[in-house]
């Protein structure tokens, strides 16, 4: 449990002042107190993928966001008198369009996919051994609006990964489950 005490304590003084005010700190479980008991027949390996629902919503809001940028073009063209006002924003909503494609289609920080399997876990790129492993958490953080979850990894060698899970629609208990399931295949 000192790992895990050291690593809060690092959260809690990289909070600002208004979330020391609040005490929206943040709360460890370990993967291992959450995973359920019931009998998983996985197979070899288990993908997890980001959820559909914000690729969905970003969607519609680059179709919304492209309306404007075609109704902005075509006005460069028909209406000769306002040309400095349209160029400018066809210029802001061609950026707003870049703004969505880029954080919500190639944002790497918060868009790839957990690979969990007997010998490993992969998240993103970043390939893992369970032999590399000391122990994994599930860290929430609660704020005004929502609570966010991260999956923390404590290598034997002291360092430590983190990979935040707010673009994923899996509950900290199947996720807890599945990598215990794993982690206790490898051995």
């Amino acid at each position: 449990m000192a790992l895990i005490d050291d690593f809060l304590d690092q959260e809690r003084r990289k909070g600002n002042f208004l979330v020391r005010l609040l005490r929206a700190e943040p709360e460890a479980y370990s993967t291992q107190s959450l995973a359920s008991d019931r009998p998983l027949s996985l197979g070899t390996q288990k993908i997890i993928r980001p959820s559909i629902l914000s690729k969905v919503i970003a969607l519609g809001l680059l179709v919304y966001a492209s309306f404007f940028w075609m109704m902005f073009f075509e006005m460069l063209f028909k209406d000769m008198v306002l040309i400095p006002i349209t160029a400018a924003g066809l210029l802001f909503v061609s950026f707003i369009i870049f703004l969505i494609i880029r954080h919500c289609f190639f944002n790497r920080k918060y868009i790839y996919t957990i690979l969990v399997t007997r010998s490993y876990i992969q998240i993103g790129r970043m390939k893992i051994s369970w032999k590399e492993i000391e122990d994994t958490f599930i860290i929430n953080e609660k704020s005004s609006k929502a609570a966010h979850s991260s999956l923390v990894l404590f290598k034997k060698d002291g360092s430590v990964e983190r990979s935040d899970l707010s673009r994923f629609s899996i509950s900290d208990e199947k996720l807890s489950t599945i990598i215990e399931y794993y982690k206790s295949k490898s051995r």
